[in-house]
């Protein structure tokens, strides 16, 4: 079991104060609008020690890594050219 980073108290103080995070995307739709497969981003970031870091990986039956679309997209537009 994973332990949890806050207390519901110091979770309840964050959304009071900053509001909820932006909204993250899944390694499929960044891939989807970059126009290239998800084995081929996954191939990317795996190979790039610069590629953004993951915010949120569910671990289910099927891991969902979730990334800052933001973060993303400035990474791919930087190795892009």
């Amino acid at each position: 079991m994973r332990p949890f980073t806050e207390s519901l108290g110091q979770f309840s103080q964050r959304i009071k104060s900053g509001g909820a995070r932006k909204p993250l995307r899944l390694l499929c739709e960044m891939a989807e609008e970059f126009g290239v497969s998800a084995a081929q981003l996954r191939g990317i970031i795996g190979h790039s020690p610069d590629a953004p870091k993951p915010k949120l990986n569910t671990h289910s039956k099927a891991a969902h890594i979730w990334y800052d679309p933001d973060e993303v997209r400035v990474w791919w537009k930087s190795r892009s050219g």
